[in-house]
């Protein structure tokens, strides 16, 4: 499944490379205000889990700037809370 993007537009798409070494792959590439990233990062003990993510490929990350700093919870602590 492509949600809503070509097999061209995946051309140079390595999440098969990922899979098969089990390991992450990272290149980097013209992005619209430079040097953009993109990672396929397997997830330990979940073979068929690949994250995908590109940094550097939306041209207004000014924009997306919050103006306060987001917190982030440690997902793994939260998991263990019992609910009251």
């Amino acid at each position: 499944m492509f949600f809503g993007r070509s097999p061209a537009q995946h051309k140079g798409c390595r999440c098969n490379e990922a899979v098969d070494t089990k390991s992450t792959v990272a290149v980097t590439y013209p992005g619209p205000k430079g040097k953009a990233f993109g990672y396929w990062i397997p997830v330990a003990n979940k073979p068929e889990w690949i994250i995908h993510c590109n940094v550097g490929l939306v041209h207004d990350y000014d924009e997306m700037i919050p103006a306060e700093p987001i917190q982030i919870t440690d997902l793994n602590k939260s998991a263990e809370k019992k609910p009251e």
